[in-house]
């Protein structure tokens, strides 16, 4: 039996779809379901896996996605499904009772070579200015939470020496095993528990907050939120009616950037929820 060229089409599309707009995970499946049944439908004596109108009501689908996955539209009813998230306010601060600030990784940049070798990105500078913000204002010590690979410098030793030589701020404690939020709460755990604290203020992106502060609850920690960079706002004033520059439905990167970060996030607590649901620490540590 002959290749359907319109299959054809659908699997350089669904690659197109891949290479442009997340989550990557959806459209992984959708391409190999496709590559399966154009496999199948090159055999003789095989029926195909897929009908003909499940393929074109999939591809315009994908399509429809894929489109509207850059606009502020989307980006706006996806980040409406975040729960909301409010900084310290500075009364706050003055009556916070807290036995240290984690500062959580967000990535680096390898090879810099204005810096001559590994940094910080834009977002692990944002925590790591906030964190310390947070430590002038309140004293309380500070732990760098951020692995990586072996052969590179770890987040955490990256933001120790920003803080140390660039801020002037002194670092308590590193933690450089995690590679994911579950293992920043587990490792850190591990440090702080033997030392009897247990609340602590937890520093990253705000709409990281609600996935990071489920983790460190789940690790025993008694959480006070200080989410920092808070992204939201920008949807909101693409959407405004009264100052409306540009039309909801018109794709542009910022909105696409948006959706693709909310998404990881939405994705990302749906899995840690379903993995780490029964975990307790100290059993939590095992991945």
């Amino acid at each position: 039996m002959a290749l359907d060229m319109t299959h054809i089409l659908i699997v350089i599309i669904a690659i197109g779809v891949i290479l442009g707009a997340d989550p990557k995970r959806l459209w992984c499946v959708l391409l190999l379901l496709f590559l399966f049944d154009l496999a199948l439908r090159t055999l003789d004596n095989t029926s195909a896996l897929l009908p003909e109108a499940f393929s074109a009501v999939t591809l315009g689908v994908a399509l429809l996605y894929s489109y509207l996955s850059w606009t502020p539209w989307m980006a706006r009813l996806l980040a409406l499904q975040l729960p909301s998230v409010d900084p310290i306010s500075p009364d706050q601060l003055e009556t916070l009772k807290a036995g240290a600030i984690i500062v959580l990784g967000n990535g680096s940049v390898p090879n810099a070579p204005e810096f001559g070798g590994d940094t910080l990105n834009d977002g692990g500078l944002t925590r790591v200015r906030y964190g310390a913000w947070l430590h002038r204002r309140t004293g309380f010590p500070i732990l760098l939470s951020g692995g990586g690979r072996s052969d590179r410098l770890s987040e955490a030793t990256l933001m120790r020496a920003i803080l140390q030589e660039e801020m002037g701020v002194p670092v308590s404690w590193l933690e450089e095993k995690s590679a994911t939020t579950w293992e920043n709460a587990c490792y850190s755990r591990d440090l702080l528990a033997p030392l009897g604290i247990d609340t602590v203020l937890v520093v990253t992106h705000a709409r990281h907050i609600p996935r990071a502060a489920w983790c460190f609850k789940k690790c025993g920690f008694n959480v006070i939120p200080a989410p920092t960079r808070f992204d939201m706002p920008s949807i909101s004033s693409m959407l405004n009616t009264q100052q409306q520059t540009i039309s909801p439905l018109l794709p542009n990167q910022t909105a696409g950037r948006m959706v693709r970060r909310i998404m990881h996030e939405h994705i990302g607590m749906l899995y840690y929820r379903l993995r780490y649901r029964r975990r307790h620490y100290p059993d939590s540590r095992r991945s």
